[in-house]
């Protein structure tokens, strides 16, 4: 694999970035910069990390650690970084097949920024879906509460029937997910953890609740532990 990548200069007017600029360039309070500044950066940085056909593995923690180890941003802003790059078709971030659906990342029109891919290897990586470019049903924060609002709207109009329930979170398989994807090894912070779990869910079209994301934590904790000691 190369030690390097080519960047277009394309992408200083590139509308995928302008989308990306126009839907997270609120400065953030505490640190100045922006969610979109913080994304162009490690967009960057993917690309140089990207192998022969501008794939990588695609689980937070292990992006964070090996693409951009420096940063003091935490594992939910980079949650939330990939999902906007995702969001505006930077980039593919998509869940290979398989009993332990392992995320990949993959850059978008790869190589057609590229030289010298003649002598590249098999990348070990599947190809990211035809019909996605990102993880389907993966809204950016502000896009997600928006729904959620409009939901709630709506289901405040609805007439109450017998019939009408609203789907309840399972901790069962909230707690199957959090051990399947490996969540617990993200962070140690639970605020944080609990957060990626809520996206993670979404992703997967999962009920869920804050006090059944806590629970399915607890769970899925405890779980670990067993096997740890078996």
């Amino acid at each position: 694999m190369a030690r390097g990548r080519m960047v277009s200069k394309s992408l200083s007017t590139s509308k995928r970035r302008g989308r990306l600029l126009a839907s997270c360039g609120a400065p953030c309070p505490t640190c100045g910069g922006s969610l979109a500044e913080f994304a162009e950066v490690l967009y960057l940085l993917l690309v140089a990390h990207a192998d022969d056909f501008g794939r990588q593995e695609g689980d937070v923690f292990t992006i964070k650690h090996a693409v951009d180890p420096l940063t003091s941003r935490s594992v939910g802003d980079f949650t939330k970084a990939l999902a906007a790059l995702a969001e505006v078709g930077l980039i593919q971030w998509f869940s290979s097949n398989g009993s332990r659906a392992t995320p990949v990342v993959s850059i978008a029109d790869f190589e057609a920024h590229q030289v010298g891919l003649h002598h590249r290897t098999t990348s070990k990586f599947p190809e990211p879906p035809e019909d996605s470019g990102k993880f389907p049903d993966f809204p950016l924060e502000e896009k997600r509460r928006e729904q959620n609002r409009t939901e709630e709207k709506k289901y405040a109009a609805a007439p109450r029937t017998s019939s009408a329930k609203k789907a309840r979170p399972k901790v069962s398989l909230l707690a199957g997910m959090v051990l399947r994807e490996g969540l617990l090894h993200l962070t140690t912070n639970q605020d944080e953890l609990a957060e990626v779990v809520k996206t993670r869910a979404a992703q997967l079209g999962l009920p869920y609740d804050g006090r059944s994301v806590t629970s399915a934590i607890a769970s899925a904790t405890a779980q670990l532990k067993k096997r740890a000691q078996a």
